[in-house]
């Protein structure tokens, strides 16, 4: 868990989440770095047998796991009942639930064994307010115990936006909002979503309303959100 001196959980690990959290005006405390600590510790620990995440080390982990999770925080606003699609390690929704700890989080994962790891650090870190299911989410939103229930619905790297809005609409309140992290510029598909709104907002009623493009501290990633609402009940 080393790497250029830095340990998980360490003064500079630390330093390197609060830090970049600051940068986007998000101020953590030292409960809530214990536990993303703790995230951080067993995500690693698990990858040796179960397949998680292809980035371990310390630097990577804190910057492109969790301070990447952290940038949706800005945009949580007023939503409370949030939904992660394809949440596998737990990103981004653990890391916004600690730095929220008013939403009400439900993590979505077709493997089992990830669902696994996601109740096992739930128990862990003894959070309240957060469920863990595996399901496909195509048979998920046709549930009634979830559709129509979510504020917030948010996902990394899980498809295509035209893709990613077919599966989280099902999902979403009327004037809820769909967020989307992008590690590559999103222009196109972007384009493509906006056209099929103005053709027919009826039929597709949900509406891109920001692009922002932002940059992760140390690493000097860039990353792009994609925020979309749903226009239905307006």
């Amino acid at each position: 868990m080393k790497k250029s001196g830095v340990e998980i959980g360490s003064s500079q690990w630390n330093r390197i989440l609060t830090e970049g959290a600051g940068a986007f005006g998000i101020m953590l405390e030292a409960r809530q770095l214990r536990l993303m600590t703790l995230h951080a510790v067993e995500l690693v620990r698990w990858n040796r047998r179960v397949n998680l995440t292809r980035i371990t080390t310390p630097v990577e982990v804190a910057v492109k796991h969790f301070l990447d999770s952290l940038t949706v925080v800005p945009l949580i606003g007023e939503c409370r009942k949030v939904l992660d699609m394809g949440s596998g390690g737990g990103f981004p929704g653990l890391p916004l639930k600690v730095a929220v700890p008013e939403v009400r989080l439900t993590l979505v994962d077709s493997v089992r064994k990830k669902i696994s790891f996601l109740k096992h650090v739930i128990r862990q870190s003894g959070l309240e307010g957060v469920e863990a299911v595996q399901a496909r989410i195509e048979q998920l939103g046709r549930d009634a115990l979830y559709r129509c229930r979510y504020d917030l619905v948010v996902s990394r790297a899980l498809a295509p936006l035209d893709e990613l809005v077919r599966l989280a609409a099902p999902f979403l309140l009327p004037r809820g909002i769909i967020v989307a992290l992008k590690a590559r510029r999103a222009t196109e598909e972007v384009r493509v979503l906006a056209k099929k709104y103005r053709q027919d907002p009826m039929h597709f009623p949900v509406k891109v309303v920001e692009v922002r493009e932002l940059m992760l501290p140390v690493l000097n990633l860039r990353r792009w959100i994609v925020v979309l609402e749903n226009t239905a009940g307006r």
